[in-house]
C-alpha cells in the first residue's frame, strides 16, 4: 500500500534542487495536489520562487 506525502504543508519554505534550474534555491509551497495511481501516490507541489533568486 502506498500513501501520499503528508509532511509538507502550505507556506513551508523548502529547498529545491533541480539540475535543469541551476543552483539550489528556496521557495514557498503554495499548492499541494495528491494523486492516487496504481502502485503510486505522487504528491505534486507548486512552489513560488522569489524573483531575486
Amino acid at each position: 500500500m502506498v500513501a501520499p506525502e503528508t509532511s509538507v504543508q502550505l507556506g513551508d519554505l523548502i529547498a529545491v534542487s533541480d539540475p535543469d534550474q541551476g543552483a539550489e534555491w528556496m521557495g514557498k509551497v503554495v499548492g499541494i495536489k495528491h494523486q492516487l495511481e496504481a502502485g503510486a501516490a505522487p504528491t505534486i507541489l507548486t512552489i513560488r520562487r522569489p524573483i531575486n533568486a
